[in-house]
């Protein structure tokens, strides 16, 4: 028995980490049309005065493309992904792929951060 969850468990950390691919190629999609949302977390437990001094740990993001989602908690690490085109309510991903997806997220926000500041800047220099 003890061989058999080791392969499942094996199984499902590849399955996850294809996963985080297809998630990871769809956020870098510069042709997809993709939501993200940041929404500020607080911590009423222990970690308070830690997440306080640490502005990056109070952003929580919520991508949404597609049929699908992914919400990243920066709290505990905690992602949750649902794809609404096979009906799953949601699948927790393991956490060690946060900082993978997180980058992700914070690389397309900035591009398109940086393609709005050079629209503006261009229409000021007319």
């Amino acid at each position: 028995m003890r061989g058999i969850g080791k392969n499942l468990s094996d199984e499902v950390q590849q399955l996850e980490v294809k996963l985080v691919e297809h998630i990871v190629s769809n956020i870098k999609d510069l042709n997809m049309d993709v939501n993200i949302v940041e929404s500020k977390v607080t911590s009423q437990g222990k970690f308070k005065k830690f997440i306080e001094d640490n502005p990056r740990l109070q952003i929580k993001y919520e991508v949404h493309y597609m049929e699908e989602s992914l919400s990243l908690d920066p709290i505990d690490k905690k992602i949750l992904y649902r794809n609404d085109k096979i009906g799953y309510n949601s699948i927790e991903i393991s956490n060690e792929h946060y900082i993978k997806l997180r980058m992700a997220i914070i690389g397309r926000k900035n591009y398109f951060e940086m393609i709005a500041k050079k629209d503006m800047l261009e229409k000021i220099l007319k």
